[in-house]
């Protein structure tokens, strides 16, 4: 059997990509050891028999995080030696350079595969984005998930390859996971329709005119949201931000669960949210974001209309594939209208349901994301 090593500097758990290209290559009878870091997490997706998850230790802080990142690389080299790999594949930035120096050790091709883009680095996150910009170019293929990030990506590092994209998204089979959500099914029991947001939480989402629009709207819902907290209190600011009762009652925090037990949520949704980032001057891994969304895949999975904040890349996008409609997120009356147009018009609404769910059983899965990226791994092994 094939062996491949898949390196991340993180808990691997956390990044469905991760485990669903793990999960796909070991169905392709490739023996899977992937090489990363235990965090604290709710977090947990199902893996394939021959997919082996190895933690050089817990995510530690401070200068004990730098000391553990040195230390990586004394780790991995020894695990490769006994495992003796075909091709590494690394995730993100921090991967670099325990990934070139493995590739050169055991003379093997190495696979890079970018998520985040490291944006004005401060401390030593200056020195891992030198090593990324010095070595990145010694990638045998680079992968992101988002077009116009890639192109940022791509000039700004001078990369001379092309850069293959691959969106983020659940496998085919997510949707059949779970029953659904005794919690979520009383809410919507109680409101008729659930407006979701599932994903990180965090101010630069931007989710106040959303809030404030639910007074105007005619149509019944609630709004649940459910992910971890990015910043620490935000709930807490989101939840005194209400000024009604209306919003109050509406507005509902779920708690985390299991990326295989999420479909138990987003089976019951009516309508799905993305990231309302539209400030041109957030992080760029927060406003070019669309195909690098794993939550826009997944509502799609459950045919949701899937409303997103006005932007030129949100705009492009939605052009090619019709699965929801643009808001102006600085006016409360745009969001309350375009939530009732679909709400209340079960014409449009059936219709982009079922757009949603072909554009998802036909390209926006993650089976037929990565095929490209396995068939080149297939070539060289």
């Amino acid at each position: 059997m094939k062996k491949i090593a898949i390196i991340i500097l993180s808990e691997p758990l956390t990044y469905p990509p991760t485990i669903n290209a793990a999960n796909i290559l070991a169905e392709n009878k490739w023996q899977v050891n992937i090489y990363g870091i235990k965090y604290n997490t709710t977090d947990n997706i199902n893996c394939h028999k021959n997919v082996n998850i190895n933690y050089v230790g817990s995510n530690v802080k401070g200068i004990r995080n730098v000391l553990q990142y040195f230390y990586f690389y004394l780790w991995i080299i020894g695990k490769l030696i006994v495992d003796r790999p075909k091709i590494i594949i690394s995730y993100d930035p921090l991967s670099v350079g325990p990934a070139i120096v493995s590739s050169w050790l055991f003379k093997i091709k190495w696979f890079y595969h970018v998520h985040d883009f490291i944006e004005n680095p401060k401390g030593w996150y200056k020195i891992l984005k030198y090593i990324e910009r010095k070595f990145v170019n010694k990638a045998y293929n680079i992968s992101f998930p988002q077009i116009e990030r890639a192109r940022i990506y791509k000039e700004e590092y001078n990369i001379k390859n092309e850069i293959d994209i691959v969106l983020n998204g659940p496998r085919k089979n997510w949707i059949k996971s779970s029953l659904p959500n005794l919690k979520v099914l009383e809410i919507k029991n109680k409101f008729d329709n659930i407006i979701l947001y599932q994903g990180g939480i965090s101010k630069h989402f931007n989710l106040e005119p959303l809030l404030m629009a639910i007074d105007i709207c005619k149509s019944n819902f609630a709004i649940c949201i459910i992910g971890r907290e990015l910043e620490t209190g935000v709930i807490d600011f989101y939840k005194s931000i209400l000024k009604t009762d209306k919003q109050k009652n509406r507005l509902f925090f779920l708690e985390p669960t299991s990326y295989d037990k999420l479909p138990s949520i987003t089976s019951l949704a009516d309508i799905g949210l993305a990231k309302l980032t539209s400030n041109k001057k957030a992080p760029i891994n927060d406003f070019y974001l669309i195909g690098a969304s794993n939550k826009i895949s997944e509502y799609c999975a459950f045919g949701l209309p899937i409303l997103f904040p006005k932007t030129s890349i949100n705009e492009f996008f939605l052009k090619n594939n019709n699965i929801g409609l643009m808001i102006d997120t600085s006016d409360y009356y745009d969001i309350a209208k375009k939530i009732d147009l679909i709400l209340l018009n079960h014409e449009i609404k059936n219709k982009m349901k079922s757009q949603s769910l072909e554009i998802f059983s036909n390209f926006l899965n993650f089976d037929f994301q990565f095929e490209k990226i396995r068939i080149k791994l297939e070539e060289v092994a």
